[in-house]
Formats: C-alpha cells, structure tokens, sequence
C-alpha cells in the first residue's frame, strides 16, 4: 500500500483536497489526522466527489432548479467510492427516464437539471457526520437531517441525500417532506435513502420531492414501486408539466406565502349507505388558470404504505379561473381492490388543486355513510378556532333553513338540493336566527341585532348595538320582534317601523340573556337567563306575569309547546350535596298555574358540563327534542316524559361534538341541529375540509323524526 509523505501531505491539504467544508461541524478529535500515513486512492476517491470549482460547495451558488446530491458520512465510517459511483450513475438514469415519460405523455422531453462538474459529471456533496455510526442507527432520519440543515438551505435546492451507515436503511423516517408548492416551496425539498439503494428506490423517492404521490391505479408505476417496466402515471406527469424543475417557463415567487388556488367542497361529505357511488364536488378558483386537481384516498393496512395518501383520480383543467370538478368515488381504493364505501367506513380524503404556475392548495376531508335517520350534513364552517353553528330556523314553508355562526356568517340552504344559496356576513358569531311568519325576513343577533330581506340577503336594518350576541323571536303576527340581550334585557320592536316599544329587565345586570320566545297566541314572552330564572311576560303592558325558579344555574332556552299550554326549559342543576357537580335537565311548566309538572334528566354524563343546550316541540306537540353538548339529539314523548329516539352526531372518530341548536321543520318529519365538531387528532380528524386546520367544523345536521322507536325512559320524574 503506497503512504503519503509529511510533505505529500501538505502538499494536499494546501490544495484542498482535505477542505473542511466537508464537515457540518469541526471534525471530532478521534478523527483521521492529516499527517499520519493515508491510502493515496482514498484521498484521489475522496477529492473526486467535490467539484472543480470550488464555488459549487456553496450550494446557495449556481444554478437554480437544480437537484443535488449529498453523500453523508457517520465519522467512524469509511469512505466508499463505489456509493458516489451508484450515485452518479442512478441520478443519470433517473433524469433520462423521467425526460422520456414526460415525451412518452405529450409534453416532450421534459426532465430536472442535475448538478455537474466543468466536465459535465454529477456532482455529490460530501458531509461528514459529527458523530459515529451508533448514534444514527435507531434513528437515521432527524440526526440526518439536522446536522443537513446546519450545512445547507433546504429550501434552495432539491437534495438527494445519500446516507451510508451501517444498517444501510434510513430508520424512523426517510420520506420527502417536500415538493411543489409545499413546506419547502417549490424552490427546495428533499429526499433521504440508504446507501444500498437501487433505480426504483431512488426515483420512487426523489419523486415525493418533486411533489408526487403514490399512484397505485398503474400497476407498474415508479410511484407505486409496480413490478415490471416502471413508468410515469398521466397524473403525475401532468403534474410535472407546470413543475419549476420540469419547465423553465414556471415562476419561483419570492415569498410563497398562502398561495395556489382556493378550494370549497360543495357536496355533502355523507352519502346514503347502500349508495355505489359518493358524488365529490369541488369549486377550485386561481387567478393565474388553473392546471389539475387531484383526488386521494388513504391507503390502509396491511400495506406497509398505510396512512399516506394516493392518488384516486385527477382532472385536468386548462387554465381556467373558477371551475367546479366532479368525481364519482366508488370507495375502491387503489392498493386494495377489496375496499368499497361501506369498507372502511370512514374514506379519509385528500383534494390538491394545482394551478398554471405550479402553486399547490391542499384539502382534507373525510366521507361518511349516514347514520340512521340522517338525511344530509351541511358544512357551515370548517374555518377559524371555534367555528360553531349556534342556531338553525326553517322558514315557515320549510323550503329554507338558516344556519348561523360563530365565525360571523349567516347561511342560507336549500333544504331540497341542501346547497348554501346565500351567506349574510357579521362582524361577530351570530348566536341566533329566526325567520318572520311569512318568511320574508331574518332576524340575526350578534354584536347587533338585524334585519334582512330573506329572498336578495339584503340588510334592511340594524335595530340594536350591543357588545355580544343573544336570542331573537318574531311573535306570531310577525308584528313584533323581541331580543335578550348580554345585558339581561329584553327589547321589543314594532318590526314595521322598526321602533324600539319596551326594555324589560330580567333582572341585575351582569348575567346574559340566553333565551326568548313567543306563545302562540302571541300573548305571553319568557325569557331565560343564566341566573337560572325564566321570566314570563305580558305582551299587551310589557309587566312580568311570573318568575318561575327554573334551573339552579343558566336557563339555556325555552319554547313553547304548540298550543301554549306548555313550556320546557333547558338548564344547568348543580347537585346541593356536591358544588362540583352539575347536571343538565329539561323541565316542563304549566303555563297557566306557572307549575313544573315534570323534570326530565337527561343523560349527559354529568361532571363533563355536556349540557343540553336546546329544546324544541314537534308541529304536534307530542315530542320534544333536545340537543347537548354530549354530542346528541334526543326525541321525549311529551305525555309520558320517556326518551323515544337518540340521535348521535358521531363524527366516525370517537370526538366530543356540541349541538347548540335544535329545530322541527314546520311539518315536522324533519329535525335540523346546529352541531360543532371539535378537534380530534388522529390523521384528519372527523370533518376537516382543510389541510393544517384541523378537525373542527361547524355544520348543520338534518335528521328524518319517522320512524321514532319507543325506548325505555332513562331517568326521568313525573310528579
């Protein structure tokens, strides 16, 4: 074995071929000294993997859209030429293959730069790891990258990063994280694999960095490591077509901050259960044109890809601004022909909207068979931190249903297409809604309380500014509109001249006023508030009739039964033997001896404050519903206080939701409940329609009553 001299070795550190560029850190003191003997091929094999021009070693020099390589090194590892060798070679195959894929598809011969040497050879980037071999062995991955990112901008360039230790696997981890338009930019990404990799390996991989997905709907596609002759998907090459590493034409911005197109799913998440098909429509909208969309699914066990998106099915698009795109989902998954709706039962969903310009808008939802009774979901809002539905009203022909939120926004639904027809906008949660009698006005309360002509979404007036929401009723002549207030007042207007005519004070400023509501004969007002009384009073001289001490705590919302005989209450009762529990009741009172006849507990896990926060008669008065915050509506039989149905808001995910609001359709065969989801975890959680936000969604439930199942009462009292 030839040695180099001391003088042989000076000669090469002054030349550069030892540079401590190399290195993400100074080089550890147990490392190879210069001066002690050294094989001369090694050092030749060593000084081959950096460029000739020295500048090439800052990577934040050079060519843009470039790909490149990094060779990572543990510290007590030696040196392997035979790995920047396959290196070379693999970058080469894979940039012709992918330039005839692009041809093969129509888009010509279409490939990404690689980084070279002024001899044209490809350039790997040696980074000699700061620690040995054990210390990357059971978790390669985030000690890799780290030390990575120390040495260079991930956000500059595509890398491929080569890692040669002893397990030659890349262990917890080794994906891309980047691609176009995504936590990189379009600018950066890269990619990690283990020394003993092979062309499939490679390209699969350096592929996620480009930004493509698994594609298991060809069989022998790169993307889905197919057997065979590999080749490029039409999804993904259309893909690639407008990717900045694939067309020079494709602009980087500068600052890529929310960018690519917007993205609202119009049809419902839930489909009925024996149903072949669920209908996915999306609105996608882009300034620049817009280039494709894409739909996933979510491959499953026991494929080793499980829990990572693939691709379903694409649609391209040419350059469109606005464009609505259907795809008919048939719950096949493409890795398991054995999938169908009904298998799984929660399709976890992923849309990706590309545009001209190659900036990429992610959404995430999941599908849904409907539970039983259940007729259709309307997603209010998937937007913000709380984005609560709080109160749902029908119009008085059924035809309408509004929904208002806490993020601000009344929305108004057809209730046969279930399609949102109009949105009225606020500057703060609407807590309540109601339509006049003859449905040609809506009542809203947020910060104020407002009018609007229900056919054009028209504001006619604002009646009243306050510093928070509350409740709103029309009497049943439609002559008056009544508001409670977080001032615990109730104001009357006269809605034709849109004249204050009384204040009534429930009772000391401080507590809110949850609740009002009409009797039918328009005679009688009760008011509800969180000091835990209803107050009932004369419409004809504004004077209270009666206090009835209903609840300990908050009365949340009262109603009248439909021949005004009866009122219910929902409120909180905290047990007198234990001040840290509190259970929810519904109560009903004789409105003409101001009596309570029955006390209706209803199962809400007490100490977990899951309180029902709504009730509502049927057309009939025979039923009464309830919605709590333990995630259900449940139908009473009014004569005998017995539960008759329960019907759960389940997201599919095991998730607490809140159901704020409860409502009859006017001929009552229909319920609608304003319901929120909250935040679940997991993959996507339950109802989340947008990427990064996660798993909370305001919506609308709308439930059929018939059939109603006679079920034992729980827990109730009859006096």
């Amino acid at each position: 074995m030839r040695k180099l001299s001391f003088l042989t070795c000076l000669y090469a550190f002054i030349c550069g071929g030892f540079t401590s560029v190399s290195h993400a850190s100074p080089v550890p003191s147990d490392s190879v000294q210069f001066c002690l003997p050294l094989d001369v091929e090694e050092v030749r094999a060593r000084d081959s993997i950096y460029a000739a021009n020295k500048q090439a070693l800052n990577l934040n020099v050079g060519p843009p859209r470039t790909v490149r390589m990094i060779y990572f090194l543990p510290n007590d590892r030696p040196f392997r030429a035979s790995v920047v060798d396959s290196m070379k070679k693999t970058i080469r195959r894979i940039q012709t293959f992918l330039g005839e894929q692009m041809q093969a598809h129509g888009y010509g011969n279409r490939t990404f730069d690689i980084e070279t040497d002024a001899r044209g050879e490809p350039i790997a980037h040696r980074l000699d790891g700061q620690h040995p071999d054990s210390h990357y062995r059971n978790d390669t991955f985030s000690p890799v990258f780290d030390e990575f990112r120390q040495a260079y901008d991930v956000g500059a360039n595509i890398y491929l990063i080569v890692v040669d230790n002893n397990t030659n696997a890349i262990v917890s981890g080794g994906a891309s994280v980047g691609g176009t338009g995504d936590r990189w930019r379009k600018s950066g990404g890269f990619v990690m694999v283990p020394a003993e990799f092979g062309f499939k390996t490679a390209a699969h991989t350096l592929g996620y960095a480009f930004g493509l997905n698994r594609d298991f709907n060809a069989g022998a596609n790169i993307m889905s490591f197919g057997p065979g002759q590999n080749r490029l998907s039409a999804c993904n090459a259309h893909f690639l077509a407008v990717h900045p590493y694939f067309n020079a034409e494709i602009p980087i911005e500068e600052d890529e901050g929310e960018i690519g197109p917007t993205r609202e799913l119009l049809s419902p998440q839930e489909f009925p259960a024996d149903a072949g098909s669920a209908r996915v429509r999306i609105r996608v909208a882009d300034s620049d044109g817009l280039h494709q969309v894409l739909l996933f699914a979510t491959t499953h066990e026991p494929h080793p890809a499980a829990g990572f998106r693939e691709i379903k099915a694409c649609r391209a698009l040419e350059g469109e601004q606005d464009a609505v795109v259907e795809f008919d989902y048939d719950g096949v998954i493409p890795s398991d022909g054995g999938t169908s709706l009904s298998n799984p039962a929660r399709h976890e969903m992923h849309v990706q909207a590309v545009d001209t310009d190659g900036n990429v808008g992610h959404m995430r939802f999941d599908l849904l068979p409907l539970p039983p009774n259940r007729i259709a979901t309307l997603v209010h809002s998937s937007e913000g931190l709380f984005p609560d539905v709080e109160s749902v009203a029908f119009t008085p022909k059924r035809d309408i249903l509004a929904s208002g939120s806490a993020q601000g926004t009344v929305k108004l639904w057809n209730v046969a297409t279930r399609t949102n027809i109009r949105t009225l906008e606020h500057d703060s949660r609407v807590e309540s809604v109601a339509f006049s009698p003859d449905g040609n006005l809506l009542a809203s309360h947020s910060r104020e309380v407002t009018l609007w002509d229900s056919a054009t979404g028209e504001k006619m007036a604002t009646l009243f500014r306050t510093y928070g929401g509350g409740s709103v009723s029309f009497s049943p002549d439609g002559a008056i509109l009544a508001a409670g207030s977080p001032d615990n007042k109730v104001r009357l207007w006269e809605v034709s001249t849109r004249r204050q005519i009384a204040t009534l004070l429930h009772g000391q400023i401080g507590p809110s006023l949850h609740t009002v509501a009409f009797s039918p004969d328009g005679k009688i007002l009760a008011s509800g508030s969180q000091d835990g009384k209803i107050k009932l009073w004369s419409v004809a001289n504004y004077r209270e009739i009666a206090t009835l001490d209903a609840h300990s705590e908050s009365v949340f919302s009262v109603a009248f039964s439909p021949v005004g005989n009866l009122l219910a209450s929902a409120g909180i009762t905290q047990d007198p033997t234990d001040r840290y529990s509190k259970d929810s009741t519904v109560k009903l009172w004789d409105v003409k001896t101001k009596r309570k006849i029955a006390t209706i507990e209803v199962d809400t896990n007490p100490g977990y404050s899951y309180w029902v926060r709504s009730v509502a008669f049927s057309p009939d008065g025979t039923i009464l519903a309830t919605g709590s915050w333990d995630n259900t509506v449940k139908l009473w039989d009014v004569e005998t206080g017995s539960e008759v149905a329960s019907f759960g808001h389940s997201n599919h995910s095991g998730c607490i939701g809140r159901v704020h609001s409860v409502t009859f359709s006017p001929n009552g065969s229909i319920i609608a409940s304003a319901v929120h989801v909250g935040n679940c975890g997991g993959p996507s959680g339950a109802f989340s329609p947008l990427e990064g936000r996660d798993s909370s969604v305001g919506s609308v439930r709308i439930h059929v009553r018939s059939p109603i199942f006679r079920l034992q009462c729980r827990r109730c009292v009859i006096p």
